[in-house]
């Protein structure tokens, strides 16, 4: 669960972000509060969709790297269906594209690196306790 909501925190901040990216390059475009409302359904959803490809790593018979991709490929896969929805890229625009495909695999790499860091610090955490109960 803890998973599911930083999926869908993460997946919120990056789409709201991509706004800002886009009301920064076009100041002359002004959102309506109904525009704002879509795009936030729009980031949730996303949010959503991502929280439920985390349950692919509950799957113990798959190799790791297979979840990793796969999950990737689910990541990748809704942020180009949902932002296509919600006008996030032009496809008569590559760079948009690229871009969008970027910032999604740089947020998808920066994530999986601090809950690397986070795993590592719980172990550590773990064996300092497993020391201490031993008595060393």
């Amino acid at each position: 669960m803890k998973n599911f909501f930083i999926s869908f925190m993460v997946s919120v901040f990056i789409s709201y972000f991509t706004l800002a990216m886009i009301a920064f390059n076009n100041p002359e475009d002004v959102w309506s509060s109904k525009t704002i409302f879509v795009q936030f359904i729009l980031a949730n959803g996303l949010g959503f969709m991502i929280g439920c490809a985390n349950f692919l790593f509950k799957i113990q018979h798959w190799p790791y790297i297979a979840v990793l991709s796969a999950h990737y490929l689910i990541v990748v896969t809704s942020s180009f269906i949902i932002g296509n929805f919600g006008n996030w890229f032009y496809m008569s625009e590559p760079m948009t594209v690229i871009s969008l495909f970027l910032r999604v695999t740089i947020v998808y790499v920066g994530v999986w690196i601090a809950l690397i860091f986070e795993q590592k610090r719980a172990i550590s955490k773990m064996n300092v306790q497993l020391q201490k109960n031993r008595g060393e």
